[in-house]
């Protein structure tokens, strides 16, 4: 599942790929925007794959699928989005750190912003396979990529929380992770899924070992979170 028709995005951004190895009878476009609806996470203030009513943001029907292009007007951000008609799904977003922190642009990367999207995408895409009728036990093929890391310092968002300076990735300027698992068993191992992504892309900034027990404790802070 590819984004080359949006690889003129000059930020660095979030992607996140769904792609179940089940067939199914292609949906229909009305279908597709009732799954996408259902899907959202509305513990969190701009979900991902959200389904605006505005015509100039809202989802549009298109060949293959249904897709969204989105630019956030009050944070200066941008998100797109694609449910294919046989169940694939393709998520984009610029950074937030390049959006709201209030920080230098295309300078930092914030641990627990990062946590937080994880995981919401693994509980988006659990969501989604239900709203699509998987089968629980067949298998899907979850992917994260973080691009335009390269130069960017670990920080963190919430002051309350402390990370020591100076953690840089250096070399890299993309990370991506594929995840093999069953619909059933996304939503059991979020935590879990959702460490091992955030520590392969930490460990490019000066090999960074985030503690299970600190992304265990940002992960729920998100699955209980209310707006």
């Amino acid at each position: 599942m590819s984004n080359e028709q949006h690889a003129d995005f000059p930020f660095g951004r979030l992607e996140i790929s769904f792609e179940p190895t089940e067939k199914i009878v292609p949906l229909g476009h009305k279908d597709l925007l009732r799954i996408a609806e259902a899907a959202e996470c509305r513990n969190t203030g701009w979900p991902i794959g959200v389904t605006m009513t505005r015509p100039e943001l809202a989802p549009r029907p298109v060949e293959d699928g249904i897709e969204a292009v989105l630019t956030q007007l009050d944070l200066g951000g941008a998100d797109y989005w694609k449910l294919f008609r046989d169940g694939k799904f393709f998520f984009m977003r610029q950074l937030e750190e390049d959006e709201r922190m209030g920080l230098e642009p295309k300078k930092f990367l914030a641990v627990d912003t990062k946590i937080w999207r994880i995981a919401e995408g693994f509980l988006y895409l659990s969501r989604l396979g239900r709203e699509l009728n998987l089968t629980p036990t067949s298998e899907v093929v979850i992917r994260f990529l973080h691009d335009g890391l390269k130069q960017r310092e670990l920080t963190t968002s919430n002051s309350r929380r402390h990370i020591s300076s100076g953690y840089i990735c250096r070399g890299a300027d993309k990370m991506e992770t594929e995840i093999k698992t069953s619909l059933t068993n996304i939503h059991p191992s979020i935590k879990e899924y959702t460490h091992k992504v955030a520590s392969e892309l930490f460990q490019l900034f000066d090999f960074f070992s985030i503690q299970r027990t600190v992304c265990d404790g940002i992960v729920e802070e998100f699955l209980t979170s209310k707006v």
